[in-house]
Formats: C-alpha cells, sequence, structure tokens
C-alpha cells in the first residue's frame, strides 16, 4: 500500500513537472510570437515610409 502512495506522490509530482514546463514554453512562445509580430509591423511601417518618399 505504501508503494502506491509512493507512485501516486511521483505521478503528482511528474505532472506538476510537465505542467510548470509547458507554461513556461508558453510564456516563452508568446513573448517570441509577441516580438516578431512587433519586428514584422515595425518593417511593414518602415517599408511603407520609404515607398511613400
Amino acid at each position: 500500500m505504501a508503494l502506491k502512495g509512493a507512485e501516486t506522490d511521483i505521478a503528482h509530482e511528474a505532472d506538476q513537472l510537465i505542467e510548470a514546463n509547458l507554461l513556461h514554453i508558453c510564456s516563452k512562445l508568446s513573448v517570441f510570437i509577441h516580438e516578431t509580430a512587433r519586428a514584422f509591423i515595425h518593417q511593414i511601417c518602415r517599408e511603407s515610409i520609404h515607398a511613400n518618399r
């Protein structure tokens, strides 16, 4: 019975670690997407300004 409890604890800790890692990855991905979109928009604006000269 104690072994089953230990297995449950390990599985729970693993689930928490996976969830924390996924949240970290999602956060990093969100920042990457935001920065990429921002750079793209700035590039479009620069090209538009140069095209209108």
